[in-house]
């Protein structure tokens, strides 16, 4: 895994701000876009923190969520790094992890500019 710092200088984050903040009818390509600005904008006011080796309980997830990560019998999630290995259905498959939890994590680490690892494609 590699790890990305990212360092955005005073002006970028003051623009990155202005272009948040416009209050306009959007198409889906510029939701898009304002939705990278909002992951980027929220990791430079976090600083310069290597989110993958924050601990799976102070990411911001429900107690269920973080239960199931961290006490799964098999492979337990301690770490955001671990966590981004995972494919969904390997997390769908720990008990008392659902669809609910699923969304959860999806939704935070987008926040961060993350997701899962992606499904592997079936060959024919």
């Amino acid at each position: 895994m590699k790890n990305i710092t990212l360092l955005v200088d005073e002006d970028e984050l003051e623009h990155l701000k202005w272009v948040l903040s416009m209050d306009v009818e959007i198409s889906d390509k510029h939701l898009k876009e304002k939705l990278s600005l909002l992951a980027r904008l929220k990791r430079a006011q976090t600083g310069n923190v290597d989110v993958g080796k924050t601990p799976i309980d102070q990411f911001n997830l429900s107690v269920r969520t973080v239960n199931a990560l961290m006490f799964a019998v098999n492979d337990p999630v301690k770490t955001v790094g671990e966590l981004i290995k995972k494919r969904p259905v390997d997390l769908l498959r720990m008990n008392n992890f659902g669809r609910r939890s699923l969304v959860e994590v999806q939704e935070r680490l987008q926040d961060y500019g993350l997701a899962l690892a992606i499904e592997k494609e079936k060959l024919p």
